[in-house]
């Protein structure tokens, strides 16, 4: 059976709210501020070469085996919570879907892309039960498109909910992917969200 391990500064913290709250229910605001602070998300800046950078939650550690193509790979295995950057030429697949008759010159390069990106999310999975429409936004200067989608892949027990971000830089387009399972989908997603939004191209 696994342990449950507490550091010493909160459990010093929950003796304290123990002793105090015996004696009323006047510390409590205090007690919970106080427990609120401990488990508050801190945030870290990570760079990628000279390319760009993100702010990423302290509980993720790097990965190496998410994605072959991915500059960015953090996870949390535990809480089952996922990051992916992938970044690519523009130019390059641009010339390329032209080649290939996939390019529509009435859409601009990241919305070709985002929707280029998004069917690929979408073949990995067996069945979709859920995907929102493209968001158009701008992160930090630069056009994006941002989407939520769901469904069930191969050999994983439960729905995983996805949201992604496609971002068009000066010379570059990104695809940042955020996942966990979508029952947890809704205590993330705030760190997912900050995560995307915090994307900055150098």
């Amino acid at each position: 059976m696994r342990k449950l391990f507490i550091p010493a500064i909160t459990a010093i913290a929950l003796s304290s709210f123990t002793m105090t709250s015996c004696g009323g229910s006047g510390d409590t605001s205090a007690a919970d501020s106080l427990i609120a602070k401990l488990n508050e998300v801190k945030f870290n800046e990570v760079k990628v070469d000279s390319l760009y950078s993100m702010s990423l939650p302290d509980y993720l550690t790097e990965g190496s085996d998410l994605n072959d193509e991915a500059s960015l790979q953090y996870q949390n295995i535990y809480k089952e919570v996922y990051v992916i950057v992938i970044d690519e030429p523009k130019q390059d697949f641009i010339d390329v879907f032209k080649e290939i008759g996939e390019y529509d010159e009435a859409k601009s390069p990241i919305d070709n892309y985002a929707e280029s990106q998004m069917k690929s999310i979408e073949e990995t999975m067996e069945k979709v039960s859920k995907k929102t429409e493209f968001s158009k936004k701008k992160i930090n200067g630069n056009e994006a498109r941002v989407a939520d989608v769901a469904g069930t892949q191969a050999g994983i027990d439960g729905e995983m909910g996805f949201k992604a971000a496609f971002v068009e830089g000066k010379e570059t387009l990104y695809m940042i992917m955020t996942w966990t399972f979508e029952s947890s989908k809704d205590k993330y997603e705030a760190d997912m969200t900050k995560m995307i939004e915090s994307f900055k191209e150098q």
